[in-house]
């Protein structure tokens, strides 16, 4: 390892950014923000459910959820989608 950490990454020069230097850097921010869309997507579902069913999701709708989050990603997580995925739920039809 080099002094600034990163296997792929040559010595920075006092005049370069880390973030430009380091590989790494670039496949850290990615899976972050992938990480960080998942789990807004998944809230968003959540307070809709919660929202249209007018009640707290229980552990019992996990499954649901995660089924309306593969749904939504497949369709492109369209804020319309959304709505209709959730209308179209077991949470939703069983309030």
């Amino acid at each position: 390892l080099n002094p600034a950490g990163c296997p792929g990454q040559k010595k920075p020069s006092a005049f370069s950014s880390r973030k430009k230097a380091c590989p790494c850097w670039t496949l850290r921010t990615k899976a972050t923000d992938w990480v960080r869309k998942s789990l807004v997507t998944r809230c968003l579902v959540e307070k809709m459910l919660t929202y249209a069913s007018g009640r707290l999701m229980e552990a019992a709708d996990r499954g649901e959820v995660d089924a309306i989050v593969a749904k939504l990603k497949k369709r492109g997580n369209g804020v319309r989608d959304l709505i209709e995925l959730v209308v179209q739920s077991r949470v939703f039809l069983n309030k």
